[in-house]
């Protein structure tokens, strides 16, 4: 379970990047994120820090567009997650 969102975007490319390359073709990769927390945080960040954390979901929601074959809620989790199922 990386913080993909408290981490600067250019670790998120090299972290995501380097699931690419490194797991077999066909290969599953997972992981999860609290529920509600990308759209919520950005209403407590000043601009620039709104900035940042845009270009770092940037990043997150380009992966999962790119290989997302499943997510599933867990709403009984507190706080909320979602679990991203990817196929590389």
């Amino acid at each position: 379970g990386l913080p993909f969102n408290s981490f600067p975007a250019a670790l998120v490319t090299k972290i995501t990047d380097l699931y690419a390359k490194q797991i077999k073709p066909g290969g599953i990769v997972s992981f999860f994120e609290y529920k509600f927390l990308p759209t919520i945080r950005k209403f407590f960040m000043s601009s620039e820090e709104a900035k940042k954390y845009t270009e770092v979901r940037t990043v997150v929601e380009n992966f999962i567009k790119k290989y997302s074959f499943e997510a599933e809620s867990v709403y009984l989790n507190l706080p909320p997650a979602v679990v991203y199922f990817l196929q590389i």
